[in-house]
Order: structure tokens, then C-alpha cells, then sequence
């Protein structure tokens, strides 16, 4: 069998396309606290498949898999629909910086740059 049809056959790809689905599964997941060991044995499915559905490497099943999974999750099919409708994925401070900075002025540019200076050449007290 070719790789490219087994691929196929098992819903992976080494293509990644993050689907608020995929970033709600992780986050449910975490609420839980459970790791995707855990999922994957109570989904009789490896861990490595959860990794996938998380983090876009594989489509989201829309078979009783995914009624399964939400059931481990504690949440009905319509309200985890309704999550992935109002999903918006949370910025990191790195990716607010960077989308904030080309709308600064020139003198806030200077300002948070001496800020940002002044910072990393304040040592930092030792932890005791």
C-alpha cells in the first residue's frame, strides 16, 4: 500500500490545518485534566491519534468517535458546536507585541524600547 493511501486510510496528513474544533478539543481537555494518555485509554485509540485531532494533523471525525470523545469530555455534541462557533484563539504576549507594534508612533516605539532596555539591564534578584 502506498504511503499516500495509507495516510488517507487513517485520516492523518502531514499537512496541519488548526480548526477552532481541534483548539477546543485541546482546551476541553485540559478543563479535564486529563492527558491524551488518558483519553487515548478511554478512547481505545493511541495517544499519539489525540495528538493529531489536537493539533490539526488529522480531520475530526464526524462519526459516533467524536460523540464518544465528547461524552469522556462531559459535554453534548450542540454545546461543543457552539464553543467551536464562538471560538477565538488567545493571543500569546509575543503575538500581541508584534501585531500592536507597526500601529505605535514613532515616540511610543522609543518609549517601550527604553522600557524594554531599562529591564533587561536590571538584574534580577537571586530566588531563594
Amino acid at each position: 500500500m502506498k504511503k499516500e493511501e495509507k495516510k488517507k486510510r487513517n485520516g492523518r496528513s502531514s499537512r496541519v490545518r488548526m480548526t477552532p474544533e481541534c483548539y477546543v478539543l485541546k482546551k476541553l481537555r485540559a478543563e479535564r485534566k486529563l492527558s491524551m494518555i488518558q483519553v487515548g485509554k478511554l478512547m481505545d485509540c493511541s495517544d499519539s491519534f489525540i495528538s493529531f485531532l489536537e493539533n490539526g494533523r488529522a480531520e475530526i471525525p464526524k462519526t459516533d468517535f467524536l460523540e464518544r470523545l465528547l461524552k469522556v469530555y462531559d459535554i453534548s455534541k450542540s454545546a461543543f458546536h457552539e464553543r467551536c462557533r464562538r471560538f477565538e484563539k488567545e493571543e500569546t504576549d509575543e503575538e500581541f507585541i508584534i501585531k500592536a507594534l507597526p500601529k505605535l508612533k514613532p515616540d511610543q516605539k522609543f518609549l517601550i524600547k527604553s522600557l524594554v532596555k531599562q529591564y533587561l539591564e536590571t538584574p534580577t534578584p537571586p530566588k531563594s
